[in-house]
């Protein structure tokens, strides 16, 4: 939960200067001023390349085969593929919880 809150909080402060210079046209002639947005538009593309990037890197795991004391399976995914099943696995877990505490009355 603090991941997502993590990721959600960062995501939202990197994407808010963006959306500040999204179609905003400035007719005081101050060229600096679209010089700095373009500036900062190029930031943000280079920043997102990079984690495009670091997304696709191939990340290998080595799980426990289940039944087995030492056999052990090698799965390899991309990292985006990682994080999805890992979001997917709390969306589980989180629905399960909320399922359990809708008859509960102590309030939490």
């Amino acid at each position: 939960m603090k991941l997502f809150s993590v990721l959600a909080g960062s995501a939202i402060l990197f994407a808010a200067p963006i959306a500040a210079f999204d179609g905003q046209k400035h007719n005081d002639g101050n060229a600096s001023v679209t010089e700095a947005s373009k500036a900062h538009a190029n930031e943000a593309d280079k920043a997102s390349e990079e984690k495009s990037k670091a997304d696709q890197k191939i990340k290998c795991r080595r799980l426990t085969v289940t039944g087995s004391l030492v056999k052990r399976k090698k799965i390899c995914r991309t990292v985006a593929e990682w994080k999805e099943i890992s979001q997917a696995g709390n969306r589980s877990a989180r629905t399960i919880v909320d399922h359990a505490n809708q008859g509960s009355t102590s309030g939490r």
